[in-house]
């Protein structure tokens, strides 16, 4: 009997930290879809000056690189590359082709110092807790090319992250620090983890 108390507990502790340790690496990006005039498309802190034709929130996406042709080379097929979970606030816009669009991605992340690079082609802007100077200014690339940028202290930052699509696919974006956790979500899952052994030992004990 104790052994199948011992195999309920322990499951249901480990379902319920699991559950936790995917909720605490999760990264929420809010975005909004423009349309864009053909390169080169300056983008500034307010983007191309036009309002947005569609919004759309992903959860952990931190790589976008569709097919270069075909059905993949869409704004749904862009922003599902990734693997994420996806909402666009109109289910046929999704199916819009990718180019000449300008992309928004806007999200918080905890950063340790140090230099960050991401792969883009076409253009980025990348700006970092409201400034209106770009940390990256990339108009330029038609191919994948890397562009850094650098943080000197660590903390928890904003990110406002402006992509341009307007050659023609291939489409790559690939920002890997998207969905870094900030060190007290690694506090808080040590302490569901010892909380879930006292109260198998607890039980245990009975």
């Amino acid at each position: 009997m104790k052994l199948n108390l011992r195999s309920i507990c322990v499951t249901s502790s480990l379902a319920v930290l699991m559950s936790f340790a995917s909720i605490a690496h999760a990264t929420i990006i809010n975005g909004g879809v423009y349309n864009t005039p053909a390169y080169p498309a300056p983008l500034g802190p307010h983007g191309p000056g036009t309002s947005a034709i569609a919004v759309f929130v992903v959860t952990d996406i931190n790589f976008f690189a569709p097919a270069p042709a075909g059905p993949a080379y869409t704004v749904a097929g862009f922003l599902n590359s990734g693997g994420s979970l996806l909402t666009i606030n109109d289910a046929g816009f999704g199916a819009s082709t990718l180019n000449n669009k300008a992309l928004e991605f806007v999200w918080g992340s905890y950063l340790d110092a140090g230099t960050y690079t991401i792969t883009h082609d076409d253009g980025i802007f990348l700006y970092i807790n409201g400034s209106s100077t770009c940390a990256i200014c990339s108009g330029d690339p038609t191919a994948a090319t890397p562009s850094s940028f650098t943080i000197a202290t660590a903390g928890n930052y904003t990110f406002d992250l402006w992509y341009a699509e307007v050659n023609g696919a291939p489409a790559t974006l690939n920002a890997p620090f998207a969905s870094t956790p900030e060190p007290s979500s690694f506090i808080l899952l040590g302490s569901g983890l010892l909380s879930a052994a006292g109260m198998i030992r607890r039980r245990l004990a009975r």
